[in-house]
């Protein structure tokens, strides 16, 4: 049967033996699930390649047991519709993803392989992605089912359409973080990496680096961007200035910059 918690109240000591039965509950159903995942070796976790219509891709996932036992695994794939751009999304993923075989059973110790082919057809433009399903009962703990994705990422190689703007500044309440919001109107993902400036007047007095945290999907905005102002900064009027460019296309692609008035208010608190 699938994992389920059953928690048991009992009177005893109040609430304090019910709270460590649960929290003993907790820490032992995570660490076999952590351990689940550690005893299952897969190579590579990742696939992400540019490729070129009717030129299939071909390759492998090595599997290795480090389980005490043999494991049977289901392997199975689906389409990933928040990182694939939308005009992809009526084509089927077994029309450009093939895996095989579906079931594997893996000996201790062993390592087999699972094939797989990517052939993109030349209606599909931009970025498509999927996710590959490895699933199976750990030996000796047949209540717990472990599922593996792994992200299976591709561009279409000529039908790239880069397109990004930085769509919000704010600071929030009270704090000295700057969120950013960066908007995708492209069709393929975008890692973006950039710089604030901090000036007071016409006078830069600080720089802070907006490192890559979070990729921004086609057609979406991610909100997630943000930094810590510089602390210590004397009340008054101030000036963020921020300059966003693609970790992939800086070579080929202008940053997007812009700016936000904010002042620094005698508690020392910053507001817009």
């Amino acid at each position: 049967m699938p994992l389920s918690l059953r928690f048991i109240y009992e009177k005893v000591n109040g609430k304090s033996l019910l709270m460590k039965k649960i929290f003993l509950s907790l820490f032992i159903i995570f660490f076999s699930i952590s351990s689940s995942y550690a005893n299952l070796k897969i190579v590579p976790q990742r696939i992400q390649s540019t490729v070129k219509p009717n030129i299939p891709l071909k390759g492998s996932y090595s599997i290795t047991n480090n389980y005490d036992g043999d494991v049977q695994i289901d392997i199975s794939a689906e389409l990933n519709k928040e990182w694939s751009y939308k005009d992809n999304l009526a084509i089927p993923l077994d029309s450009w993803l093939k895996l095989a075989p579906s079931k594997l059973t893996i000996r201790k110790g062993e390592t087999r392989l699972v094939l797989y082919t990517i052939s993109p057809n030349e209606s599909m433009k931009g970025s498509a992605a999927g996710q590959v399903n490895f699933k199976l009962h750990p030996p000796n703990n047949p209540g717990i089912n472990v599922l593996m994705s792994l992200p299976v990422h591709i561009i279409m190689q000529g039908t790239e359409k880069i397109d990004y703007s930085i769509d919000s500044l704010s600071i929030g309440d009270r704090t000295k973080k700057l969120n950013i919001g960066i908007k995708n109107s492209g069709n393929i993902i975008v890692q973006p990496v950039g710089v604030i400036d901090i000036y007071r007047g016409s006078k830069k007095i600080k720089s802070v680096q907006l490192l890559e945290s979070v990729s921004v999907f086609p057609g979406t905005v991610r909100k997630e961007f943000s930094v810590d102002l510089p602390s210590g900064l004397e009340p008054g009027k101030y000036r963020a200035e921020v300059s966003i460019r693609l970790v992939a296309y800086s070579r080929f692609v202008k940053p997007v910059v812009k700016s936000m008035p904010f002042r620094v208010l005698k508690d020392g608190q910053y507001a817009v």
